[in-house]
């Protein structure tokens, strides 16, 4: 998450929402930051939080909005 987003975010923060960066090519990079599922596993009440994020990538990932 560092190597792409840089310091300073905590995946519990921003997982389940998208960012939208430039690459050094200047191409735009989707970045969809996700709760681990094998955390979800071990810690019950991250489960609904987490497949509410699987979810709603699914739902984006169907739009379609990702190719315009």
């Amino acid at each position: 998450l560092r190597a792409i987003m840089g310091p300073g975010y905590s995946i519990l923060r921003i997982a389940g929402r998208m960012k939208i960066i430039q690459n050094k090519q200047g191409e735009t990079m989707y970045i969809w930051p996700m709760i681990h599922p094998s955390f979800g596993v071990r810690e019950k009440s991250v489960r609904p939080t987490m497949e509410k994020h699987w979810l709603d990538l699914s739902d984006w990932l169907q739009s379609g909005d990702h190719l315009h």
